[in-house]
């Protein structure tokens, strides 16, 4: 496998990674009344939270989209846009 795809994959996959982490921190800091859900005070877990999985997600979309690119010319006969947005679609919403 190349360097290349090994990149890709691993930026793609460590967004599923780090939810599952996220995940678990959050129940972790609602136990300990410190989640704050909606509250963005540096004070509470939720604005870090929040921050991580952003950077998490656009890293992954970032990884996808240069994928894409780089391999649009040989990906062409199977169409992958469609398949792109509905990964998309089911992962980030």
């Amino acid at each position: 496998i190349s360097p290349f795809f090994k990149k890709c994959k691993f930026g793609v996959l460590q967004y599923v990674l780090l939810k599952v982490i996220l995940s678990i921190a959050v129940m972790i800091f609602e136990l300990h009344g410190i989640y704050k859900e909606g509250d963005f005070t540096p004070k509470g877990g939720y604005l870090y939270i929040c921050i991580l999985t952003n950077l998490s997600q656009c890293w992954a979309l970032y990884c996808l989209i240069f994928f894409y690119f780089a391999t649009k010319n040989e990906l062409g006969p199977i169409r992958p846009v469609g398949k792109f947005l509905s990964v998309k679609a089911l992962v980030f919403f």
